[in-house]
């Protein structure tokens, strides 16, 4: 047998002498004794000499593999799979571009030319665009993120839009659930009440730091303060939704974090908070800035990466989960051909939020099925095989692509992260091995 490439090493964990062990492209994590664990760290993708009927959980879990397997093809059947053999469709909506908010990060602003609102055809299309998809692939989930702007300014969209996936789905045996990424300033009871027959699951609402920060940062149009009517509403509009709590931090902001989760932790809206995940303002093609959709959390900037991780160990030491997995497989939606896609107010189809209204990175549009040769060229650049054969690699699968052409200019290409997964994976690694015994 062969010791796995991608077998993630903590040496002296849970216990001296002890070597806890990730294999990142199984997820498999156990502990060795030291001597064993020396033998696949030393040999890495080379033979080793180990009864594989004594050993055969090695092969089993994947930290071994058999002599005559080339693990690259393991791994780009793997993410072969990833990309066009998903069942489970997730697709973020735009209701509107219009927003209530005066952000100074927001890209969606800069973004476009006018603010729009969805119209009942694109809305349309929409719902044809998932259906056709849905039994084209025989799904078995479709799963919404309604998004903005703020989606509640035009909530017609989901009055309308979540009755007719939850009909279909519940008809065709899928499973369909949504949530609302909103900056919580118009949350009422009675749309909470009615979306929750039809699979609302969450709200994800952000809070920018402590209510000075806040206030600061995410003023109503005409600088007016939010975040107690956002706290209110979480408090009196919310019942039996998740609230999913996000935050955009700066080097100059991170400060009111810590002071936000000492509030939270001690304020009667505590029980009602699902997780917390706060990430850095980063650089876009529209300006700094970082959306509060939330959906990925590197950057290169160490300072950054360090304030990331000391925030998130403040959080749970609080008590709160976070909203994102810890280890896990890339599901990058560059990586993925058509099951995990934007679709914006005038039905522009793109492969991430972070691109919204920038044309040419466009994959399609919802009066057609197919998408264009953009999406062809993305997913068919294969670049994570320059990266190969790195432990980081099933996790990270080459990086973002919108980040390396926002930092470099090119398109699609490598952004490393490695630095930052290194240390992050081994805080991770050690929680998620403690909550499983």
């Amino acid at each position: 047998m062969k010791a796995s490439y991608f077998n993630f090493f903590i040496n002296d964990h849970p216990e001296k002498g002890q070597v806890l062990i990730l294999n990142t492209r199984t997820q498999a994590i156990a502990v060795f004794e030291k001597e064993l664990a020396d033998i696949l760290q030393n040999n890495s993708g080379k033979v080793i000499d180990l009864d594989e009927n004594k050993f055969s959980e090695l092969l089993e879990e994947g930290f071994c593999i058999k002599d005559d397997i080339c693990e690259k093809d393991i791994l780009e059947s793997w993410f072969h799979e990833i990309c066009y053999k998903q069942k489970n469709i997730t697709a973020t909506i735009l209701t509107t571009y219009n927003c209530n908010f005066a952000c100074p990060y927001c890209f969606e602003g800069s973004a476009t030319n006018k603010p729009e609102n969805m119209t009942k055809k694109t809305m349309n299309n929409i719902c044809k665009w998932l259906f056709t998809k849905a039994i084209d692939i025989n799904a078995k989930s479709i799963n919404i993120f309604f998004y903005g702007g703020e989606p509640l300014l035009n909530k017609e969209i989901i009055d309308n839009i979540s009755p007719r996936i939850y009909s279909f789905c519940k008809h065709k045996g899928i499973t369909f659930k949504f949530g609302i990424v909103t900056n919580g300033y118009l949350i009422k009871k009675q749309d909470s009440d009615y979306w929750k027959t039809y699979g609302l699951d969450f709200y994800r609402i952000t809070l920018d730091g402590s209510k000075t920060w806040h206030n600061k940062t995410r003023p109503l149009k005409g600088n007016m303060p939010t975040f107690q009517t956002i706290v209110n509403n979480i408090r009196s509009n919310t019942s039996g939704v998740k609230v999913l709590i996000s935050g955009n931090y700066t080097k100059e902001t991170s400060t009111g974090f810590y002071e936000l989760i000492e509030y939270l932790s001690k304020s009667d809206i505590k029980e009602k908070i699902h997780s917390l995940s706060f990430t850095p303002v980063i650089k876009t093609l529209a300006s700094s800035c970082r959306s509060e959709h939330g959906l990925c959390e590197v950057n290169n900037d160490v300072e950054l990466n360090q304030i990331y991780l000391d925030i998130k160990k403040f959080y749970k030491k609080h008590g709160f989960k976070d909203s994102r997995k810890n280890i896990s497989m890339q599901t990058c939606p560059f990586k993925i051909n058509d099951t995990n896609i934007t679709m914006t107010p005038d039905g522009c189809i793109y492969k991430c939020p972070a691109t919204i209204g920038h044309k040419e990175f466009s994959v399609g549009n919802v009066k057609e099925i197919h998408l264009n040769d953009k999406n062809k060229e993305i997913i068919t650049s294969d670049l994570w095989k320059e990266c190969y054969p790195c432990v980081y690699l099933p996790i990270c699968s080459g990086g973002c692509y919108y980040s390396s052409y926002v930092k470099e200019g090119h398109f699609p290409a490598i952004d490393c992260q490695k630095t930052f997964i290194e240390k992050s994976l081994t805080n991770d690694l050690k929680e998620e091995y403690a909550s499983s015994i």
